[in-house]
Order: structure tokens, then sequence, then C-alpha cells
């Protein structure tokens, strides 16, 4: 098959969200010849599979794989930087890595939530780099493209993985997402934000909304503008 070395790169996070915790940024790179093996062992976005699955598909893709990227983004730096400006300096980072080894790629797919100056930060260093390189940057992009659906799964059994040993250290706080009554029952043994411990986002206004920070955190819903 014509062009069926060159590389077909997804990228995609998990761990946005939540207000204990690490996230997690993937960049995955396969031939395209691959991609019917990723769809062959099952593939499709981690959210609609269980954890038992995703781990035992991680280590599957991974050897599939030409090119993978990973960043590991913990609260304090997140507390520090806009989240959407943190995904988007991972992707030019790991753009720049492949294309710069000159790896041949034929297309980028990117999950991303933010929209018209994310996807004009990418483009313009693109451009800046006279890379020609054709991009596609959407919402719940691991719902339509295997290879971003991969990304997603290796982000999210990191992600688990990660929970599964703060767990160990910290207690059972659950998921770590505002929406989860347990992690909410966990936070609540907090009276102030120096017995905080480092693995909690602080600009997230639930801590505010809890009673822990006096002063109004940043946000979710202020990073993901």
């Amino acid at each position: 098959m014509t062009g069926s070395n060159d590389l077909i790169v997804g990228i995609d996070e998990a761990g946005r969200g939540p207000v204990v915790g690490n996230m997690f940024i993937v960049c995955l790179g396969v031939s395209e010849g691959c991609l019917g093996k990723l769809i062959e062992l099952g593939v499709k976005d981690s959210k609609k599979l269980s954890p038992k699955i995703r781990f035992a598909l991680a280590p599957k893709i991974s050897r599939l794989a030409k090119v993978i990227i990973i960043e590991s983004v913990k609260p304090e730096y997140i507390d520090r930087h806009n989240i959407n400006a943190i995904f988007a300096q991972f992707v030019i980072k790991s753009l720049e890595a492949i294309l710069s080894a000159r790896l041949k790629v034929k297309h980028v797919y990117i999950d991303a939530v933010s929209g018209r100056k994310f996807r004009d930060v990418v483009v313009n260093y693109l451009l800046t780099r006279n890379y020609d390189v054709p991009v596609s940057i959407e919402p719940k992009a691991d719902e339509k493209y295997p290879i971003v659906a991969a990304a997603s799964i290796i982000a999210k059994y990191l992600r688990d993985s990660h929970v599964r040993k703060l767990h160990e250290i910290y207690g059972d706080f659950g998921s770590g997402y505002p929406s989860d009554p347990k992690t909410i029952e966990w936070l609540s043994k907090y009276s102030s934000e120096s017995e905080l411990p480092p693995i909690i986002r602080r600009s997230w206004s639930t801590l505010k909304k809890l009673g822990i920070l006096k002063e109004e955190g940043k946000g979710l819903e202020k990073w993901l503008k």
C-alpha cells in the first residue's frame, strides 16, 4: 500500500477536569498500515472502556506504535498555567520532535475542547516552521478516529495507575473529579489550604465552595475558556 509507512498521529489527554492528581497527555504515532490493527484490537474512546480493558489494551497499542510521547502534568504546574496553554505547548513540542526527526506524517488528529485560539496556535506553528502536515482539531475526536482513541486509552491507563498509587498514600478519594461524592467527602476533611497535600489542584473553584480556600480560585470553568 502506497504510504503505508507514513505516520498517523493522534493526541489526547486524561485528567483535565479532576481536582486531584496529575493530567496525562499522550502523542501516539502509528504507521498508516497499522490503523486496521488498532480497530481489530477494539480500540475506541477510553471513557467507554472499563479500567480492566484499558489495562489490557495499553501494552498492545504501545507495541504497534512508532512514536509515543507522554507528559505527566502535576497539580502545582496546572495551578500556575492555563490548562489549554499546557496542552498546546505539548502538541507543539511533540510535533516538533516528530517532524524535526524527518519522520513522514500523513495526518495529525487532536482531541481538543478549546476553540479557535488553540487551532490558530497549532496552525501558526506549522506555518512558521514550514511543515506541510494536515491537522484535524476536533472535540470528541477520540470517538471518530482510532488513532486518537488509542492515545486516549494510554492516557487514561496512565491516569488510572496514577490514581491507584495516590490511593495507597493518601487514602481512597475516588476518581478525583469534583462530581464524585467520594472525592468531595475526602476533600472535606481538610479545613485550610495549609493542610492540603500536593496532589490537590488549588486553583479549582471546588476548594472555595467547600470553604477550604478563602480566596477565589481560578476555577476549572475559567481554565476551559
